[in-house]
């Protein structure tokens, strides 16, 4: 099966949308948008999410050795597209505070769950990075969450 099949196929399973976001040591700020995250563990509460190789932000994540994932609700698709797209201005007017951990938290999301990095897996084109929850900041309860399926935004 070639990769783009496997995509298309992957895609019919509906997922939320995140964006990871992290500080190197200088306190640059960097992120991506994954939707490759899920809960591993309530006890302790642990969360995976799994990012490209080749990706610019995965050496800062493993480096600070926290990370915060960003649940976008309905209303962040530009975000979602300005952390999926490669550049070093992601966080150019984007409105976001930093949390207990240091990590980036952006504004309107609907939950944030700041992380340490408690393992990393080598899997395939990806690392798996397991974090231990240090902190959760709930942002708007009422807003819907932001939903990817078949390639594009689903409501």
């Amino acid at each position: 099966m070639s990769t783009d099949e496997f995509r298309q196929l992957c895609g019919f399973w509906a997922t939320g949308v995140t964006v990871v976001t992290t500080c190197d040591r200088e306190g640059r700020c960097f992120g991506l948008t994954i939707n490759s995250v899920t809960s591993l563990s309530l006890d302790p509460p642990k969360l995976l999410v799994c990012i490209d190789n080749n990706s610019v932000t995965l050496p800062p994540l493993r480096e600070a050795g926290k990370f915060c994932i960003n649940v976008l609700s309905e209303t962040q698709k530009h975000i979602s597209h300005r952390f999926a797209c490669k550049g070093t201005q992601k966080f150019a007017d984007i409105s976001y505070s930093k949390g207990r951990l240091g990590t980036p938290v952006l504004e309107g999301s609907l939950v944030a769950f700041e992380c340490r990095v408690h393992e990393v897996i080598p899997s395939g084109d990806h690392q798996i990075l397991i974090g231990l929850l240090d902190n959760a900041i709930v942002g708007n309860e009422e807003a819907k969450p932001l939903i990817f399926y078949k390639g594009e935004y689903a409501s």
